[in-house]
């Protein structure tokens, strides 16, 4: 098996893992399985209406959700 098909597969596995799994630990396991590794993180929530809301502090310019 190739790396690139390797790659694919362990990209479409973590991609399943935001279904059942908290946006944190699937948001981690997608950027391993793209080789992004990294010891530094930001609690930014663990929901989309939390994600947005943070970024939206250091982004005002992007608008209310």
């Amino acid at each position: 098996m190739s790396s690139a098909t390797t790659r694919r597969e362990q990209v479409q596995a973590a991609l399943k893992m935001f279904a059942g799994t908290s946006i944190p630990q699937a948001a981690t396991q997608l950027l391993n399985a793209l080789g992004y590794t990294s010891e530094k993180t930001a609690d930014l929530g663990s929901s989309a209406e939390s994600l947005l809301a943070n970024i939206e502090q250091f982004k005002p310019e992007l608008g209310a959700i």
